[in-house]
């Protein structure tokens, strides 16, 4: 794997701020937990001090690509099933496997993260390296052989990758300072000209797009979200699912939400959507099953974002198939539109799934008639829609549909002494980890500690995302790791709502939240109530923990950038 000069320093600074007077706090006690890639991390996006007994097994992360859906418990162990793109999936059921199967990496190294996207390759991130395995044609796993039954090393990365998504003929990576790598066919407009034109299978690095987070792929088509929440995409434009503008790629970034905060995205083959920082969520692309929350006899310029305004409440995630939308909101309710999760028509108003509820992560497929899988704060993993090539995962018959959300068996936590959670072993080459689980109150030395009820605080102030100082951020072990950038002026306040929204923490209502100003932040930051407000300019974290009653505390850590 090459590594670029600067990326032990971009690793080893937590923040790097380039306006003149402008500061920091240190990697000290504050921020560690987001700078390596390590099983140990996945553990933390569990409730604090939350108990994993021997023998559980907790799903924390959902990926999907056309066919197959994958799930990394919290041990990193990757879970697949649906279509074939493993020997494993393809071997217990020819061509199907109805349940879970374990997809094991080289040297058995814990998953980090799963792709998402199209077509019927699959990617996974394992100690910093990407493997694909599954069709070859595009020859995004190798420049020869047409299928791969198991995982198979991405050779000349620029740098440790973060994140991965698959776009059919192509597939890309946030690499940890932020860049993106993309392989496989150039001629798709998904990489770059001289690649086009030499037909460079790759990997390249994309010189239009930087300080990625995170990554979601369509048929032909990638858009990330950046440090700053702005939404980047590039590639082909058919059916306007990058946004307005040409079909043809341009070789530039798209911004097709350019003044608004994003901080959920996803792709499909025919059209995107984005969940923005009030929590509305908005759609571009092909509308034909009103997946863009629209009615179909609407009429608007193609690639238009359309305002999904009948859905009656804020969202934090959003994840979409061929003709299907589906969002998160902040208690954890998943909400749908488009196609109908039973099938039966299709319609523009947000329909609340049974059985989806406090809802932690979630993915789905990209057929016709999608199948959306999820786990939730207890580390169930659950599935709802078409059964189509085994994709409920439930082991019932092919093309049985489920109306109604059904658990899969062997995840999901019964809870018990903090003490039995198992440590998963270290990457080689990492210290093994002083505690696989951070308690709710530990996220390193805390300052200005505020408690209060979830639905007591609005938001008052914006945060000025466009005055943002240009900034990177260190490496995250996953996609469902926060780590970008909040900004607000200095004088200014972000409420707990918009933290809590921004953070990605669903749960109910009246649950109590806690916001804490890391110390050495403490110099930019403050606290008043649950709000943070901007001292001077500068970068502080804040770690956010929400805890319903009778419950384990969420937690969560966002950087917040002070501006003038």
């Amino acid at each position: 794997m090459k590594m670029r000069p600067a990326l032990s320093g971009l690793i080893a600074s937590v923040l790097l701020l380039s306006a003149c007077g402008s500061g920091t706090e240190s990697i000290d006690g504050s921020m560690d937990r987001n700078t390596a890639v390590s099983a140990a991390l996945l553990q933390q996006l569990l409730p604090g001090g939350i108990a994993i007994g021997p023998g559980e097994r907790a799903a924390v992360i959902v990926g999907a690509t056309d066919n197959e859906i994958c799930a990394v418990d919290h041990r990193g162990s990757l879970w697949c099933w649906g279509r074939e793109p493993s020997v494993l999936v393809r071997e217990q059921a020819l061509g199907v496997s109805p349940v879970p199967v374990r997809v094991p990496m080289p040297n058995n190294r814990p998953v980090t993260a799963v792709s998402t996207g199209t077509g019927n390759t699959a990617c996974a991130i394992a100690g910093g390296e990407v493997f694909c395995w599954g069709l070859n044609s595009s020859r995004i796993v190798a420049p020869s052989e047409l299928y791969f039954a198991t995982p198979t090393r991405i050779t000349n990365l620029s740098g440790p990758a973060v994140d991965v998504a698959v776009g059919f003929n192509t597939a890309c990576a946030i690499i940890s300072d932020g860049a993106v790598d993309c392989w496989g066919d150039p001629r798709t407009g998904t990489m770059t000209p001289d690649a086009a034109a030499s037909y460079l299978r790759g990997p390249v690095v994309i010189p239009y797009i930087g300080n990625a987070v995170k990554i979601t792929g369509g048929y032909n088509g990638f858009c990330v979200i950046d440090v700053k929440s702005l939404l980047k995409c590039w590639g082909d434009n058919s059916n306007g699912r990058l946004g307005p503008g040409q079909v043809a790629p341009t070789y530039q970034a798209r911004t097709p939400l350019p003044a608004e905060p994003v901080i959920d995205v996803s792709m499909s083959s025919t059209h995107t959507c984005a969940v923005l920082a009030t929590g509305a969520v908005k759609c571009f692309g092909e509308n034909f099953k009103e997946q863009l929350g629209v009615e179909s006899n609407v009429l608007f310029d193609r690639g238009t974002p359309q305002l999904v305004s009948s859905m009656q409440v804020d969202a934090i995630a959003v994840a979409v198939g061929r003709n299907q939308s589906c969002a998160n909101d902040e208690s954890g309710q998943v909400w749908c539109w488009g196609t109908a999760v039973s099938g039966a028509g299709w319609d523009s108003r947000p329909t609340k799934v049974g059985g989806m509820t406090d809802v932690m992560f979630m993915n789905g497929n990209k057929e016709a008639l999608p199948t959306l899988c999820a786990t939730n704060w207890r580390g169930d993993l659950f599935c709802v829609g078409s059964d189509y090539y085994g994709a409920l995962g439930n082991g019932l018959p092919e093309g049985v549909r489920a109306n109604t959300a059904v658990t899969l068996d062997g995840f999901g936590i019964a809870g018990g002494n903090p003490s039995q959670v198992t440590t998963p072993a270290p990457i080689p080459g990492q210290a093994a980890p002083a505690s696989s689980v951070v308690p709710a109150d530990s996220a390193g030395s805390q300052s200005n500690t505020t408690t209060t009820d979830a639905t007591s605080t609005q938001s008052t102030a914006a945060a000025s995302q466009g005055e943002a100082t240009a900034l990177t951020v260190p490496a995250a072990t996953s996609p469902a790791t926060v780590r970008r950038v909040l900004s607000v002026k200095v004088g200014k306040k972000l409420t707990a709502k918009s933290m809590v929204r921004f953070a990605g923490i669903s749960a109910p209502k009246s649950s109590k939240v806690k916001v804490k100003v890391s110390k050495a932040g403490s110099r930019f930051c403050k606290t008043s109530g649950t709000s943070v407000h901007g001292k001077k300019v500068g970068v502080c974290s804040v770690t956010i923990g929400v805890t319903p009653k009778g419950q384990k505390t969420r937690q969560r850590t966002i950087f917040v950038n002070v501006v003038k």
